[in-house]
């Protein structure tokens, strides 16, 4: 596991612990990479997972001292990617990677 991979799912299970605080026991979101989120079996409406994205972003921001934006590459990307708790780690990890080179180079961050 990278890194980056490591700080991003802690910031992913630490938005799940705050979200998970508004729900009763039997609807909170589990912190695993199988966790359904946007699925059939996913638990979030559409208001708690915009709710996860802006959360992640600004943890991203902190963490990586960057801004990310999740929502720009959401079209070119996947089916999948945001299915699980694993596959948006993933994605976030893939978001990530490809914006904080780009962003030194051009002595954003």
């Amino acid at each position: 596991m990278t890194d980056t991979m490591k700080r991003v799912m802690s910031i992913v299970y630490d938005v799940i612990d705050e979200l998970n605080e508004q729900f009763a026991e039997e609807n909170r979101l589990e912190k695993a990479p199988q966790s359904a989120l946007l699925s059939n079996a996913g638990l979030l409406d559409s208001v708690v997972f915009v709710n996860l994205l802006v959360l992640v972003e600004e943890k991203c921001q902190n963490e990586f001292g960057a801004p990310i934006l999740l929502t720009d590459d959401l079209g070119t990307e996947d089916d999948n990617s945001l299915k699980t708790v694993g596959s948006f780690i993933d994605y976030i990890c893939r978001v990530v990677e490809k914006e904080l080179p780009t962003l030194k180079a051009t002595g954003q961050i």
